[in-house]
């Protein structure tokens, strides 16, 4: 589960990371608070797409289109304002497999159960674009049952 927020201190950490890192170009910072202690960790610079990235689309961000349009155009205008609050989950398979391996999964917060939360999106799962979901069940059956993988994950255990 996702949950887009402001962090303007953030933001401003992050582009003085890319800034002195002569950075151009498509890149994500992510950082994490650290439970222990409170404070703010960087964990990656992700100098790609990253798997995160519907969040941003849904709230008001299409990074994709943006970089389209600089190819296009040049320079587009930044965008600094989007939707706060806005929740994205990784339903097939993150979290029924979070779900079924964690032991406290009755007691989650939020609940896994959650399916119809106003503000909550799903990457893959889409009434309107089922393709994507369609794709994920293929894929997963035909590595399922595809016994060359296999034999190839036993062999190196």
């Amino acid at each position: 589960m996702r949950e887009s927020v402001s962090k303007p201190d953030l933001v401003e950490l992050g582009l003085k990371l890319l800034k002195s890192m002569g950075w151009y170009g498509v890149a994500m910072v992510e950082f994490k608070e650290d439970p222990r202690d409170g404070i703010v960790k960087l964990m990656e610079v992700n100098p790609r797409f990253w798997g995160s990235l519907e969040l941003s689309i849904f709230s008001g961000v299409d990074f994709p289109y943006l970089l389209y349009r600089m190819v296009m155009d040049g320079d587009v205008a930044s965008v600094t304002t989007y939707k706060i609050g806005v929740k994205c989950r990784w339903f097939l398979p993150g979290d029924i497999l979070h779900f079924l391996t964690n032991p406290k999964r009755f007691s989650m917060k939020p609940s896994f159960f959650d399916f119809f939360e106003r503000n909550t999106k799903y990457d893959l799962l889409s009434f309107t674009d089922p393709g994507p979901t369609i794709g994920f069940f293929i894929s997963f059956f035909l590595n399922l049952f595809n016994i060359k993988k296999w034999k190839y994950v036993f062999r190196k255990m």
